[in-house]
């Protein structure tokens, strides 16, 4: 029994756990097409609305140590090369893709949070592509105007694409033959699932 008084998610306050479910660090075990939606993935109160269906992608980001000095502009075409390249990666990986669904829920509150995050990278890449546009081709504005633009079209639109990983949400952490890791739960959502059985262990006499 855990300090809370419950044992596996057993509180009257919290929500029931998915059988087949274990847990591993901040890491849970599931299978394809888990559902995991009667409890909020962050405070594992009972989910309130409909189940949220999340397809995982397998991240392949070229990283780098920031570099400043006259290597900051070789860092930039970088950048460029890496974020294509993720692009990239991401359509290859789209049918496999499709087959790594886990469905989630939210409390009222955790809920809000998400939508906003999402609804709010929406919109700042509906406002920044019209502005990077202007800023590129448009003519007769007044003198300053088209760098302005650019600029904080840019900021937006660049914006809009990292505002929703700010959002509460599971991220594929590893594939097994027995499921996938994810990761991105809260603390009390994780405490809801025992620990990952460990193997037996084969004596040599």
């Amino acid at each position: 029994m855990s300090a809370s008084g419950s044992v596996h998610g057993s509180s009257p306050s919290l929500a029931a756990p998915v059988p087949g479910v274990y847990r591993r660090d901040r890491q849970l075990l599931v299978q394809r097409g888990a559902d995991l939606s009667r409890a909020c993935l962050v405070c594992a109160r009972p989910a309130s609305g409909g189940p949220i269906v999340r397809r995982l992608s397998v991240a392949r980001w070229l990283t780098r140590k920031p570099v400043g000095g006259g290597g900051g502009s070789i860092m930039f075409w970088w950048d460029l090369i890496a974020f294509i390249f993720s692009m990239v990666w991401f359509v290859v990986d789209y049918p496999t893709r499709r087959k790594r669904i886990v469905k989630i829920g939210f409390c009222d509150s955790h809920r809000g949070k998400y939508v906003g995050f999402r609804w709010g990278g929406l919109v700042a890449k509906v406002l920044g592509l019209p502005l990077v546009i202007v800023g590129l081709f448009a003519q007769h504005l007044p003198p300053g105007l088209e760098p302005a633009l650019f600029v904080v079209g840019m900021l937006l639109f660049m914006t809009g694409i990292f505002l929703p990983w700010a959002a509460p949400r599971v991220r594929l952490a590893s594939e097994t033959k027995d499921g996938m890791w994810v990761e991105g739960a809260g603390t009390p959502f994780l405490e809801l699932y025992p620990p990952m059985p460990t193997p037996p262990q084969t004596g040599h006499k």
